[in-house]
């Protein structure tokens, strides 16, 4: 009994001294070209609001985007590719178009920042860095870019090249809330 007490701060102090890691060790952001992620997503337009959960898979080469209801049930699924951008719905239904904004605006009557957001949600914006705010580590939290404001609310850490787990786009009437729980760099 006398060694049991001993032995056990030895073995709290032997954890206390384990760092923990925030996150999963990033590459740079701007490195990232493949990635799958999982969340959630809403889209209100004026008073109109739509939901879903999602799984994306993107590369440089195609995307693949599946929508879920709220009961898990496939809602849609959009893919992307040189060929160009479709829409496959649960109801068996197909939309064709050129790339991914084109889709957009046939579907939702709006062009959304689709070929951007690949970008986007990795805070990966090359295009806006003179209008970009920062926070202490150098990662954006607002970028205004082709029009859009890009809100990143929370990273997955507090490291510099950790990625943004809360995104919020603006533009016009147009609000976009992308809720990321997983992230899978390929």
């Amino acid at each position: 009994m006398k060694f049991l007490l001993p032995l056990l701060v030895m073995l709290l102090a032997a954890c206390a001294q384990q760092p923990r890691l925030e996150s999963p060790l990033r590459p740079a952001r701007a490195t990232i070209v493949s990635y799958t992620l999982e969340g959630r997503i809403s889209v209100k337009r004026g008073a109109t609001a739509r939901q879903a959960a999602l799984v994306w898979q993107h590369n440089a080469e195609r995307d693949e985007i599946e929508l879920s209801g709220p009961l898990g049930q496939k809602a849609a699924r959009l893919s992307r590719d040189a060929g160009g951008a479709r829409l496959e719905t649960a109801s068996r239904e197909t939309v064709v178009a050129n790339d991914w904004s084109s889709l957009a605006e046939r579907v939702l009557g709006v062009a959304l920042p689709l070929d951007n957001l690949a970008h986007w949600v990795t805070a990966t914006t090359i295009e806006a860095e003179r209008d970009t705010q920062r926070d202490p580590v150098g990662r954006p939290l607002r970028v205004w870019d082709s029009g859009w404001q890009i809100n990143y609310l929370t990273y997955e850490s507090a490291a510099p090249d950790a990625l943004p787990t809360l995104i919020e786009l603006h533009r016009d009437d147009i609000d976009v809330r992308l809720k990321i729980d997983t992230w899978q760099l390929d």
